[in-house]
């Protein structure tokens, strides 16, 4: 007990410390599940410090056998679409960012498709244009909307900072 209570003190005084836990800064905030529809959602989410990320995901929160990838490489902000998926059906994933795992407070998030609908006779696209502060177009920046009581959509900015939904 006197060996270990001296190197505890040893290793406080030489500021030395284990690592506990997952690293804030490639912690996931404000993860985000939009773009839901019959066969497909995008999760979204930033980071306090620029890294890769992607998903790992599937039918069964015991058993996330699939990834899909980051659409934005080495980035604050993350964005990915899980595409050819089934109606009405419950999906679970686990966001790794920075080379660390990480899900929602010890458990997968999760997100069900909805059902199929019929092709809607008449769209409407809603767009825009994002700018800094200095007036300067803001690329890949997240963009969330809800149209007329819908769903959340997201999408990202180009390089001129425009984005359609």
């Amino acid at each position: 007990m006197v060996l270990g209570l001296a190197a505890g003190v040893l290793l406080v005084r030489s500021q030395i410390f284990f690592r506990l836990g997952a690293t804030a800064e490639f912690a996931p905030k404000d993860v985000r599940i939009s773009n839901i529809s019959d066969t497909s959602f995008t999760v979204s989410w930033t980071t306090d410090r620029e890294t890769s990320g992607f998903v790992k995901w599937g039918q069964d929160s015991a058993s996330l056998d699939r990834t899909e990838l980051d659409e934005l490489s080495q980035s604050f902000v993350h964005l990915l679409t899980l595409r050819t998926l089934s109606p009405q059906t419950t999906y679970f994933f686990k966001i790794s960012s920075g080379g660390e795992e990480f899900d929602n407070n010890g458990i997968p998030w999760q997100v069900t498709t909805g059902p199929t609908l019929p092709i809607p006779i008449k769209t409407n696209l809603v767009s825009g244009s994002v700018l800094s502060a200095s007036g300067q177009p803001a690329e890949n920046t997240l963009v969330y909307l809800t149209v007329g009581g819908g769903s959340l959509l997201s999408t990202i900015t180009s390089q001129t900072g425009t984005w359609v939904a």
